[in-house]
């Protein structure tokens, strides 16, 4: 068994409150989740214990030829992100709002989102 690790879901890529928290799912023995890939989602420590996972990707390449979720248009945030939906791998402003893992601050990292001139402005 083991403790911690929940997935936490925020809004959809694109949306101004992709940011936001909206469910944290607990993981029990036996069971799977399925959600879409463009719902901002994440997954906390482990705190204690050990756990595998097994993530199965599905692909519609009909979608992909039209240009996937790269031709997602965001809209301007419109209000501070929920701590747990923030991400530095992919938020540009993450220091903005929490401080930066010891781990992280030896990675090349390449934060995109949001996009320039679309994150929350306070």
């Amino acid at each position: 068994g083991f403790t911690g690790a929940t997935l936490s879901f925020c809004g959809m890529f694109g949306a101004p409150d992709h940011r936001q928290h909206t469910h944290t799912y607990k993981h029990e023995i036996g069971r799977a989740i399925l959600h879409l890939g463009n719902r901002r989602h994440g997954a906390d420590d482990i705190e204690t214990g050990r756990r595998s996972n097994l993530i199965v990707w599905n692909h519609n390449f009909e979608y992909r030829l039209k240009g996937g979720n790269r031709g997602v248009a965001y809209e301007r945030e419109n209000e501070t992100p929920s701590p747990v939906c923030l991400s530095y791998t992919h938020d540009r402003d993450y220091e903005a709002f929490k401080k930066l893992p010891r781990s992280a601050r030896k990675r090349d990292r390449r934060p995109w989102c949001p996009p320039k001139g679309l994150e929350y402005p306070g």
